[in-house]
C-alpha cells in the first residue's frame, strides 16, 4: 500500500507534467488523423502479422 506522503513535490510534479504531456501527445495524434481526409490506415493493416492479420486484411 502507498502511503500518503510516499512521494516528494517534486517527483509529483514531475509525474503530472509527464501526464500532461503524454495525453497531449495522445489527443495529437489523434486529431491529427481525424482532420486529415487523406490519412488511411490500409498499409498498417495491410501489413499486419500473427494470429489477426487475416482480420486486419480484411478490415483493409
Amino acid at each position: 500500500m502507498i502511503q500518503k506522503d510516499s512521494y516528494t513535490s517534486a517527483q509529483l510534479t514531475a509525474m503530472v507534467v509527464l501526464r500532461l504531456f503524454i495525453g497531449w501527445h495522445f489527443a495529437y495524434e489523434g486529431l491529427v488523423k481525424i482532420l486529415n481526409p487523406k490519412w488511411t490506415s490500409l498499409p498498417y493493416l495491410l501489413d499486419s502479422k500473427g494470429f489477426m492479420s487475416d482480420f486486419f486484411c480484411w478490415i483493409g
